[in-house]
């Protein structure tokens, strides 16, 4: 029976190591995103003031009349999936694109909430007018598309290997 004590400790301890382990990716994860939403607030408070073409878009995704209500409700629920799919990735290009994509999206919701549009302030000729948010969000999905086709641009020493 006192043998099987020390094999009984190290297991304890191992679940312990593997339970603090998953506390500090969640909370690296957390505070990357607060990093995020804060930089986006920051130049959209910048650019907004210096910038005499800034949109207010009340609307969805490319100007689509959807009611603001439902798309936070939606916006909310895709923020925790995004967030969780995250947490469960093995693969740290696609943890990263889920990470990214949750930030820009919660910049744009924290904005619809707060302001009742998200404010967009990047204007090309070519395409429709669009935030940083966005940037992140499409540099998310990219991240996980390549993942998903196996090119790799992540490595091993990186921020999200805590």
């Amino acid at each position: 029976m006192s043998a099987l004590r020390p094999i009984q400790l190290r297991v304890q301890r191992s679940r312990k190591h593997t339970k603090n382990m998953k506390l500090q990716k969640v909370l690296w994860r957390a505070l990357f995103a607060v990093f995020f939403i804060l930089l986006l607030q920051g130049v959209r408070g910048l650019l907004t003031g210096a910038s005499s073409f800034v949109v207010c878009n009340a609307a969805g995704s490319w100007s689509l009349a959807i009611p603001s209500t439902l798309l936070m409700v939606f916006g909310v629920i895709f923020l925790l999936g995004a967030f969780f799919f995250g947490l469960q990735s093995g693969n740290q290009q696609e943890s990263l694109g889920w990470l990214l994509i949750f930030s820009g999206g919660a910049s744009n919701l924290w904005e619809r909430f707060i302001f009742g549009c998200v404010t967009d302030y990047i204007s090309l000729f070519f395409f429709p007018t669009f935030n940083g948010a966005d940037i992140l969000i499409t540099i998310g999905v990219l991240c996980i598309l390549f993942a998903s086709l196996g090119v790799k641009f992540v490595t091993r020493n990186n921020i999200l290997n805590t």
